[in-house]
């Protein structure tokens, strides 16, 4: 693995391009999405590590002086589960944006056949907030389900869930379409049903619903995923607080290795 640091405009270019030229063998080993969370498809003693980019800058404001928005910061996670035996699943992760660490655990109790998959994940995080010497932690308690429909063309994806700490519920719909083998567009959604009366009582809470599209292109070990959307958040729980830009979109991508 090459990690690049502190790339230059001309870097960004090189690592995009080299992204995209990878990706040329078929045999996708997951239907992963953009931030949901998705039944696995690990197999037992096989690990995941994940790299996910979200850049903080506008794709349309100034965007050949910042290279679409990429010159101006970027929030990163970096997380890593294993299948351990009997659909059991160890998570962790990092993510840059308020010095985030998680731990967690998923079991998935429907079989490889089932037509339709579910999974249960309990997550303990630990956060820092801005300006507050006191790091914060809870749990994150959420169901995914995962569906193939329309002879496998269309696939669904239901997040729900209940963030501990912000004492909300949690949502997220996705939609995979296969235009090929190896290419999938992507879209998610995290609604909240109340946000307008919410977002009034509760600063934490963005204006506007939060809400991606995007591309995924597989390889037999390897997922490189470009999107756009108007939150830099990683996961169901902090995409669905929101955001206070409805049309501003930001350029992400998340790369996935099979260990």
């Amino acid at each position: 693995m090459f990690i690049i640091i502190n790339p230059g405009r001309f870097g960004r270019y090189a690592m995009l391009l080299c992204l995209c030229l990878i990706a040329v063998s078929a045999g996708a080993y997951q239907n992963s999405a953009l931030s949901l969370f998705t039944p696995s498809e690990l197999a037992q003693s096989e690990s995941e590590i994940s790299i996910m980019h979200r850049f903080y800058g506008a794709v349309d404001e100034e965007p050949l002086e910042t290279f679409f928005g990429l010159d101006t910061g970027a929030n990163i996670s970096l997380s890593l589960r294993r299948n351990i035996k009997y659909s059991l699943e160890a998570k962790a992760s990092y993510t840059k944006f308020q010095n985030s660490y998680a731990l967690g655990c998923a079991w998935k109790p429907t079989t490889w056949d089932f037509p339709v998959h579910a999974q249960l994940d309990l997550e303990y995080f630990n956060f820092a907030l801005a300006g507050i010497e006191e790091r914060r932690s809870n749990f994150l308690y959420l169901l995914s389900v995962q569906n193939n429909i329309w002879d496998k063309y269309s696939i669904l994806t239901i997040n729900t869930g209940y963030d501990g700490y912000y004492q909300r519920m949690v949502y997220g719909l996705g939609l995979h379409l296969l235009a090929t083998e190896k290419i999938t567009v992507l879209a998610e959604y995290y609604p909240d049903f109340d946000r307008k009366q919410h977002a009034k009582e509760n600063d934490f809470l963005g204006k506007y619903d939060a809400y991606a599209f995007g591309i995924k292109l597989d390889t037999y070990g390897h997922h490189f995923i470009f999107l756009l959307g108007n939150s830099s958040g990683m996961n169901p729980a902090t995409q669905s607080l929101g955001t206070n830009n409805a049309k501003d979109l930001h350029f992400g991508f998340n790369l996935q290795r099979r260990i």
